[in-house]
């Protein structure tokens, strides 16, 4: 006799379109968030080729009691992927768990020039392993991520 399997984790992808944005805005928001935070260290920078830097953020915190109980610890590392050749800037979320012995990326934030308009950026949104209970509140507060980078970005000095 077969048996059914019910999937109960996917992949979810979103995509916006920030207006009046250039993508160095976004690489320079990325390379900058959470320098002189006493909670955030940078673990390693690293040359992938000429064009592509891969700087690894380390943010110091606490195991919370839910982590303790199975959930997932949020955030323990940012990696930031800035690539000059594809102006393409990606912004990783590393969680923990107590399964897993390893950080595991679960979300990913890519910025790249948008093909259709050149004064604007596709901002992409990319969330691994998602229970499917939580795809429709993931999309829904992707809206809110994406005003909120647009405006992050236009604030942040360009040098």
């Amino acid at each position: 006799m077969a048996s059914f399997r019910f999937e109960t984790y996917e992949n979810v992808i979103t995509k916006h379109n920030l207006s009046r944005v250039d993508w160095t805005q976004a690489a320079n928001w990325a390379f900058k968030q959470h320098f002189g935070k006493n909670e955030w260290t940078v673990a390693s920078v690293r040359m992938i080729d000429e064009n592509t830097v891969e700087i690894v953020k380390r943010k110091d915190q606490n195991k919370s009691w839910c982590y303790k109980m199975g959930f997932d610890q949020q955030g323990i590392y940012e990696r930031v992927i800035i690539n000059r050749k594809n102006k393409e800037v990606n912004v990783d979320r590393l969680d923990a768990n107590w399964l897993n012995d390893e950080p595991f990326m679960s979300q990913r934030d890519q910025f790249t020039q948008s093909s259709k308009n050149k004064n604007s950026v596709d901002f992409i949104r990319y969330n691994f392993w998602l229970n499917k209970l939580l795809k429709f509140e993931v999309q829904f507060w992707s809206h809110f991520s994406a005003m909120s980078y647009k405006r992050a970005f236009k604030n942040t000095p360009t040098d």
